[in-house]
């Protein structure tokens, strides 16, 4: 599903912890994700928004809290959706 040219947008919880339970990572899962042509952006958190909305992540493993991240597919019509929802959340 990852490698398809029309593959989805994902919004995902990031726990560090959590991965750990399985034996994985949430580098592992970032690496992943980036290998399959994924570009991340930051939504939001539960400590009074530590990093704006929509702001790409470059560096998830300095990201210490329970946040919430969308991978976008780096594709042309992906990059052009989400421009367009940032454009209407400023």
């Amino acid at each position: 599903m990852l490698s398809r040219p029309d593959r989805p947008a994902i919004l995902f919880e990031c726990n560090s912890a959590t991965p750990g339970e399985c034996g994985e990572s949430v580098a592992g899962l970032i690496e992943l994700l980036c290998g399959y042509g994924y570009a991340l952006y930051y939504v939001n958190d539960y400590c009074g928004q530590k990093i704006p909305f929509g702001n790409p992540i470059e560096k998830p493993d300095t990201i210490g809290w329970v946040c919430n991240l969308f991978a976008v597919p780096v594709t042309e019509a992906a990059t052009r959706r989400w421009a367009t929802v940032l454009k209407h959340w400023q």
